[in-house]
C-alpha cells in the first residue's frame, strides 16, 4: 500500500466527531446572516473550534496563544460573515484559512514586544507534552496545505482537520463520497511530494498518524462556549485576539482590492493583446503562388494506444468479467461478474472501494448517469445504485425473458445524464427516466433480439443492434425510426458513434463498416479478421476497432484498420474494453474472471 492510501486508510478508519447533521455549515452560516441567530453561529463555533484551535497551535505552540487565535478567527467570521455567504468557499475552508492568518498575526504581534526567546522556551516545553507533535512535519504543514488546490484542501480540512465521514464532507461540498475519497488521496499525495522537496522526509505512517491525531486533539474546556460570547459581543476578547482579527479582516479587504485591480488590469491586457491578433491575422501573407508556410507535422492520435504497458492484473471475478464502465470524472471504474455482484475500484489506485449486490444473475451492461450507476442483467432487471450510499434507488422491470432466458443486454446514458436507454433480448429498446425510475418510451422493432444501444453524442438519436444484422437509429424523444443500416446477415454487437456525430461505424463477420448519420449512407467498407469486435471512440476524436485473437486481444484503427498493438493476459476470452475519459489508461476483461490495466503513454506533440 503506497503513502497515499495509508493516509486515506487511516482517516476512513477514524471516528468522525458528533455534529448536526440537520443542517449544512452553508445553512448554518446562511441563517445565521439573514436572522442573526447566535444558535446557528454557537453550532459553527462548536462545529469548527477542534479543527481551528489545532491549526492555530500547529503554528503557535502555545495553548493560550492559541486560544487567542482561535477567538480571533472566529471574530473574523462575524466581520466577514456577509462576504463569505455571498462566495462560494465552503465554511470549513475558510475558517482554515482564516486560522493560518491569525495565528500568524499573533505570532508578529509577539515578536515586536522582542518575546522570541520565551515563546521559544514555551514551545520546547508543549513539543515533550502529550501531543508528542512530530518536529519534522509540524512547521511545514499549513504552510504547504495551502498550496494545495481548493478542491483538494478543502477535503483535506473536513476529512482530517473537522473528522467528517466522506459523507459528511461530500454532503458539505456537495459532491459524490468518490470524489472526496479521490480529491484526499491526491491531496495527501501532493503533501508528501511538498514535503519532500522541503527536505523533510516522511513514511507514509508518520503522516497518516499526524494528520489523524489533529482532530483527535484536546480541545481545553470551555473554549467554544468563551469563543461564541466573544464573537458575539457578550463578553470582551483579549488585546490579542482583538488586533489580530482586525488585523486579518483588513488583510482581507487590501486582498479583494487587489484582485478587483488585477481583474481590471487581466481585461485590458486581453483587450490589447485581441486587437493585437486581429490586426496581424488581417496582414497579407507575405507568401505567394506556390510558396507556403510549413506546418508542424500532425500527431496520431492513436500513437500512445501502440506501447500500452500492463500495470496491473485484478483477479477474482466470479462467473467472469463482463460489463466495465468508467464514471464521467474518471475517479471508478465498475466491473459486473457472472453472480451478480458489481465490483466498484479507484482509477488512480486499481484498489476495491465497494461491492454492489442485489442482481440474481450476470450483470452485462454498465454505465454511469451522472452520480449514479446503473447496470443491467440477465435477470431482466435495469438497477439504479447511489455511489454515496451504495445502495439500490430503483429496480426497472419491463423487459421480458426471451425464450433463451437471457434478460437486458445493455444499458446507456444520454449524454446529459437525464435519460436511460435499455435493450433486451426481448427485441425491445426502452428509455427511462433515472430520477423517477419510469418508463418514458418503448420501441418494439427487432423480432430476434437487441444486443447493443448507445446514445449520439448530441444525445438526439439512439442506435441499437440487432441479432439479424442490422443497425437501426432512431429518434430519441419520439423513438421514431430514422435510418436502417443492414451489417450483414449475422448477429451484430459492435457499434460506436463518431465523436462528433457525423457518422456510425458497425463491426462484425469480417467486416467494418462506416455510414453517415442520419443519411444512413455507406461511405467505407474495410474487412478484418474476426468476427468477435468491439468499438470505442477516443477523446482525440478516433476510433478503436478491438477484436479477440486466440488468447489476446488486437487494437486496430478503425477508420483505416491499420494494427495498433496485440494485448495478451487473457487465456480464458476476452469479454470487453473500456477507456478511461482522459484517454491514459485501458481496461480489458475476460470471462475467465481477470481485468488487465494498461497505461497508454501521451503522444509526443
Amino acid at each position: 500500500m503506497n503513502s497515499a492510501e495509508t493516509c486515506v486508510t487511516i482517516a476512513i478508519c477514524r471516528k468522525p466527531h458528533g455534529r448536526d447533521d440537520a443542517m449544512t455549515d452553508r445553512e448554518l452560516l446562511e441563517q445565521y446572516v439573514q436572522v442573526h441567530s447566535d444558535e446557528s453561529f454557537a453550532e459553527l463555533v462548536r462545529r469548527h473550534t477542534p479543527m481551528v484551535y489545532g491549526t492555530c497551535y500547529r503554528i503557535l505552540r502555545n495553548a493560550d496563544l492559541a486560544e487567542d487565535a482561535t477567538q480571533a478567527t472566529f471574530l473574523v467570521l462575524v466581520r466577514r460573515a456577509e462576504a463569505l455567504r455571498s462566495g462560494n468557499s465552503p465554511v470549513a475552508g475558510w475558517l482554515y484559512c482564516a486560522a493560518i492568518h491569525s495565528a500568524r498575526y499573533v505570532h508578529r504581534t509577539l515578536a515586536r514586544r522582542s518575546r522570541h526567546e520565551k515563546e521559544a522556551i514555551e514551545m520546547r516545553k508543549h513539543t515533550q507534552d502529550e501531543y508528542r507533535w512530530k518536529e519534522d512535519v509540524c512547521p511545514n504543514l499549513d504552510g504547504v496545505l495551502q498550496q494545495l488546490p481548493q478542491l483538494q484542501r478543502d477535503a483535506i480540512v473536513l476529512r482530517y482537520l473537522n473528522g467528517l465521514s466522506e459523507s459528511e464532507a461530500a454532503l458539505e461540498l456537495n459532491c459524490t463520497c468518490s470524489a472526496i475519497h479521490n480529491r484526499v488521496r491526491k491531496g495527501v499525495a501532493s503533501l508528501r511530494e511538498k514535503l519532500n522537496r522541503q527536505g523533510v522526509v516522511v513514511s507514509a505512517a508518520t503522516l497518516g498518524v499526524f494528520l489523524s491525531q489533529q482532530i483527535a486533539m484536546q480541545v481545553p474546556a470551555r473554549l467554544s462556549e468563551t469563543t461564541t460570547a466573544v464573537s458575539l459581543g457578550k463578553a470582551v476578547a483579549s488585546s490579542t485576539a482583538t488586533n489580530a482579527a482586525n488585523l486579518v479582516v483588513k488583510s482581507m479587504t487590501v486582498t479583494m482590492m487587489m484582485s478587483a485591480k488585477s481583474i481590471a488590469l487581466i481585461a485590458l491586457i486581453t483587450v490589447f493583446l485581441g486587437t493585437s491578433v486581429a490586426y496581424f491575422a488581417m496582414r497579407p501573407s507575405k507568401t505567394s503562388g506556390s510558396q507556403s508556410v510549413s506546418q508542424a507535422p500532425s500527431v496520431d492520435p492513436l500513437e500512445a494506444y501502440k506501447k500500452p504497458t500492463l500495470l496491473k492484473s485484478i483477479a477474482g471475478f466470479q462467473g467472469g468479467a463482463h460489463g466495465v464502465s468508467y464514471s464521467t470524472d474518471g475517479a471508478i471504474f465498475a466491473i459486473g461478474c457472472g453472480n451478480g455482484s458489481i465490483r466498484v475500484y479507484d482509477a488512480m489506485t486499481y484498489e476495491l472501494q465497494y461491492e454492489l449486490k442485489g442482481h440474481q444473475d450476470k450483470v452485462r451492461s454498465i454505465c454511469f448517469a451522472n452520480k449514479v450507476l446503473v447496470s443491467s442483467s440477465d435477470d431482466c432487471t435495469v438497477r439504479l445504485w447511489d455511489l454515496n450510499s451504495h445502495e439500490v434507488m430503483k429496480t426497472l422491470r419491463g423487459h421480458g425473458a426471451a425464450v433463451n432466458e437471457r434478460g437486458v443486454t445493455c444499458v446507456a446514458a444520454s449524454p446529459d445524464g437525464l435519460q436511460i436507454a435499455s435493450a433486451g433480448w426481448d427485441g425491445r429498446i426502452k428509455v427511462w427516466d433515472p430520477a423517477t425510475g419510469r418508463e418514458s418510451l418503448t420501441v418494439d422493432w427487432a423480432t430476434n433480439g437487441c444486443a447493443t444501444v448507445m446514445y449520439s453524442p448530441d444525445g438526439k438519436f439512439l442506435a441499437a443492434t440487432s441479432n439479424e444484422g442490422y443497425t437501426q437509429i432512431i429518434d430519441a424523444r419520439t423513438g421514431a425510426r430514422v435510418v436502417q443500416l443492414q451489417h450483414s446477415s449475422e448477429p451484430l454487437g459492435a457499434i460506436a458513434f463518431l465523436s462528433d456525430g457525423s457518422a456510425l461505424a458497425s463491426a462484425g463477420s469480417g467486416h467494418v463498416k462506416l455510414w453517415s448519420v442520419p443519411e444512413g449512407k455507406l461511405r467505407r467498407d474495410m474487412t478484418v479478421k474476426s468476427d468477435h469486435c468491439m468499438l470505442r471512440t477516443t477523446r482525440d476524436r478516433a476510433l478503436i476497432l478491438a477484436c479477440a485473437e486466440g488468447e489476446s486481444v488486437v487494437l486496430f484503427d478503425a477508420l483505416s484498420t491499420k494494427l495498433l498493438c496485440t494485448l495478451t493476459g487473457h487465456p480464458s476470452g476476452w469479454s470487453g474494453f473500456a477507456l478511461s475519459p482522459d484517454g491514459r489508461t485501458l481496461l480489458t476483461t475476460s470471462f475467465g474472471g481477470t481485468v488487465n490495466v494498461w497505461s497508454v503513454a501521451t503522444p509526443q506533440s
